[in-house]
């Protein structure tokens, strides 16, 4: 059914980047608002994540370069796609500030969620939820309206707890 080992390989990370693409969507369409759909979207992937060996990951990125850079490719595109629609929707919705610039904003968000990741910048051992506390939720209160901050502090107890 397949050529090689390796479109064996792409193929399954890709259908599982779709299939975690569309549970995202899915997630963030039954929300009330932009807010809850951050809450809600991190919630699942805090739980894929504990799902998954991060060796797993390791593996394909030391075995399989060039899978792994076209994942993470397609990866920022769809985290840029989610940034974008959860920037507009909020905008929308009163939540974030509308003289933001989307691109920029977006631009900065995946980035910030790919720094993340690197060990070269926080250890394995950093909590998300450190993370979370010092560098995202202030973020988001910056780029927020008045509506917007009092939505995250509504949600920062359930973050925590």
């Amino acid at each position: 059914m397949f050529k090689d080992k390796d479109t064996l390989v792409m193929e399954c990370l890709e259908s599982i980047h779709r299939k975690q693409m569309t549970e995202i969507q899915e997630i963030a369409e039954r929300t009330s608002n932009v807010i809850e759909a951050l809450y809600r979207v991190g919630q699942y992937s805090e739980k894929k994540k504990a799902e998954m060996n991060p060796i797993f990951f390791e593996d394909i990125r030391k075995l399989y370069p060039q899978i792994w850079n076209t994942m993470k490719q397609r990866s920022n595109t769809g985290s840029g796609m989610f940034s974008h629609m959860i920037l507009t929707k909020g905008i929308g919705e009163g939540i974030f500030r509308d003289d933001l610039d989307i691109t920029i904003v977006g631009t900065f968000m995946q980035s910030m969620m790919e720094t993340f990741h690197k060990k070269e910048i926080f250890p394995e051992n950093t909590p998300d939820k450190a993370l979370l506390r010092n560098i995202v939720i202030p973020y988001y209160m910056g780029i927020s309206t008045d509506k917007g901050k009092k939505l995250i502090e509504q949600y920062i107890p359930l973050t925590f707890s």
